[in-house]
C-alpha cells in the first residue's frame, strides 16, 4: 500500500475508502490510519480530506491491493505475444505467418513473508516466466524450433541485468541467420529472431563471453563470437 500524502498528517477532517467517509466509531484513526485484520473488503483506494484554515482539499489517492493466503497475484496463463514467422512457415489452420509464443506481465507481486506481522517483502518480487517449452513448427522442407511460454509465476526480481544485443548476418550477402540456435557455455539459451537479432542476459561478473550460433538449416557455418 502507498503511504498517504504528508497533507494527511495534520488538520484532518476525514479519511475515505473508495470515496466513502470512514466511520470513526468502526475504524479509529487520528493522524495515521492503521488497518488491522486485513480482509479483501479493505482493498481499494484511500484518501484524506484536510483543512489548513485557508481551504479544504482532498489528498491524492493511495491504492491497497489485498491477496489471500496461498493465492498468487500473477495469472498463470501467459498473455498473447505474436512473433512473425518466415514466409514459408504459414500455419495450416489459420494461414497466418504469426505465432503466439506468450509473455508474462512485468508487474510486482507478493513474495513469501516470514511473519504475518511483516507487511513488506525484504526483496522485490515480480511476475515472470516460470516454465517454457520447445515447440516445433513444420515449414516447407524444414522444422522451425521456437520457445513458448507455458506458465507465469511470482519470483524474486533481478534488479541489475547486463544485456548483450546484436544481429547475425552473412558476411557476403547480409542475409540474416533466422531462428539460429544460440549456445553459451555449451547450453542452448535461445534462438535468433526473424531478422537475425538476439538478446542475451549476461552475468554481472562476466569478463569474456563466447557465444556459438548454429544454423538448423545448415545454410551458415557455425559461428563463434567473442565479446
Amino acid at each position: 500500500m502507498q503511504q498517504l500524502p504528508r497533507i494527511c498528517q495534520n488538520y484532518i477532517l476525514g479519511k475515505y475508502h473508495n470515496g466513502t467517509l470512514l466511520d470513526k466509531t468502526k475504524v479509529k484513526y487520528e493522524k495515521s490510519l492503521i488497518l488491522r485484520n486485513i480482509e479483501t473488503a479493505h482493498a481499494g483506494t484511500y484518501q484524506c480530506k484536510a483543512n489548513n484554515g485557508l481551504g479544504v482539499i482532498k489528498s491524492s489517492v493511495a491504492h491497497l491491493t489485498v491477496i489471500g493466503k496461498g493465492e498468487s497475484y500473477c495469472d498463470k496463463s501467459p498473455q498473447e505475444h505474436l512473433i512473425k514467422l518466415p514466409t514459408d512457415c504459414s500455419q495450416t489452420k489459420t494461414g497466418s505467418n504469426f505465432y503466439n509464443v506468450g509473455k508474462c506481465p512485468n508487474s510486482q507481486c507478493a513474495g513469501h513473508l516470514n511473519s504475518d506481522l511483516q507487511c513488506k517483502d525484504k526483496v522485490d518480487y515480480t511476475c515472470g516466466v516460470k516454465r517454457m517449452k520447445l515447440q516445433k513448427i513444420e515449414c516447407q522442407g524444414y522444422t522451425l524450433p521456437i520457445m513458448v511460454v507455458v506458465e507465469c509465476g511470482c519470483s524474486q526480481s533481478t534488479h541489475h541485468k547486463v544485456l548483450t544485443r546484436g544481429r547475425v548476418t552473412a558476411y557476403d550477402t547480409g542475409a540474416p541467420l533466422q531462428f539460429g540456435q544460440i549456445y553459451m557455455n555449451g547450453v542452448n539459451v535461445g534462438f535468433t529472431g526473424y531478422k537475425g537479432e538476439f538478446t542475451l542476459e549476461v552475468p554481472n561478473e562476466t569478463k569474456r563471453l563466447v557465444v556459438t550460433f548454429v544454423d538448423p538449416q545448415e545454410k551458415f557455418e557455425i559461428l563463434f563470437i567473442r565479446i
